[in-house]
């Protein structure tokens, strides 16, 4: 079984938590290295499945050119992978780039997440359902041959887990060629495209439609600005490290806050994270939904 490696690898911190999701249902079963991973045995539980491949938003490279690289993670129903901060139980998903020599990839994008709670053990996680891409701009570099095919790899770690608590780890190696030369958007570049605008990007600190009204006592506020209001939709801040925040009651159109669910006094640093937020234009009626970093990415 791989699961030692794998939890080794991450941290031992997360030996407890794993062990006791995956043995309250009668253990876990053994991931395959495999171009298209199943991330479970074939006679072993289909509803755990996870099916992971490599994409790129171009048949063939241009020297010197970036473009995008992307694992595609396919959910099974009912469950769920993690985000890069997993929450109160869980392990963040890895994306581990193997390139030629002289290829260089940007840090991994990550789009926003959802949540998750167990409120019987009072358990709050954060990741995705259905599918994910998780992307990286990557440059090949000047000097490749125009006869080039470059193989492109990464190595993917994730722990997969149902409503019921059901766990299991998966990884597995993904690969893609591609050539040099003329080409153009590839199959999955709208796919891509998309994925990229989940991304949550920088809260400006000139916003015209909202900003961070404060953020200390275990409070985070955030303020709309005229005229741009919240619509009531829920709303909710994905913190890069724990613990958890929810949403207060009350609030309405001008603003919204989250009180820090445990240990408030622990943190005593910026407060750092990912907010999502529906608002709408008093005038026009125009909605907007917003995907925004607040603080500095750790």
């Amino acid at each position: 079984m791989k699961l030692d490696r794998s939890i080794r690898r991450r941290g031992g911190y997360v030996l407890t938590a794993l062990l006791a999701l995956c043995c309250v249902v009668g253990g876990c079963g053994r991931a395959e290295e495999t171009e298209v991973s199943t991330g479970v045995e074939p006679d072993s539980a289909p509803s755990l499945e996870v099916e992971a491949r490599l994409v790129a938003d171009v048949t063939a490279l241009t020297p010197g050119t970036p473009f995008t690289l992307a694992a595609h993670f396919t959910i099974p129903r009912n469950g769920h992978i993690y985000w890069r901060y997993p929450g109160d139980s869980g392990l963040a998903t890895e994306v581990v780039w193997e390139l030629p020599d002289g290829f260089f990839a940007t840090p991994l994008e990550w789009p926003a997440p959802s949540r998750f709670e167990i409120a019987a053990i009072d358990d709050v996680s954060y990741g995705y359902e259905h599918e994910v891409l998780l992307a990286s701009e990557v440059t090949p570099p000047v000097g490749l041959s125009a006869e080039a095919v470059s193989t492109l790899s990464a190595n993917l770690f994730w722990l997969v887990c149902l409503e019921d608590g059901q766990c299991i780890p998966g990884e597995a190696t993904v690969t893609i060629e591609l050539p040099s030369g003329d080409g153009g958007p590839s199959e999955s570049s709208a796919m891509i495209a998309g994925a990229h605008a989940a991304v949550p990007t920088l809260l400006d600190r000139d916003s015209t439609s909202l900003r961070v009204d404060r953020s200390d006592d275990g409070v985070l506020s955030i303020l709309s600005l005229a005229p741009w209001r919240f619509t009531g939709a829920s709303a909710q801040f994905f913190p890069y490290d724990g613990p958890a925040w929810n949403l207060a009651p009350g609030g309405g159109m001008e603003s919204v806050a989250f009180n820090r669910e445990k240990g408030s006094g622990d943190a005593a640093g910026p407060v750092a994270g990912v907010l999502t937020v529906e608002m709408a234009h008093t005038e026009t009626g125009e909605p907007k939904t917003y995907r925004l970093r607040i603080g500095t990415t750790p």
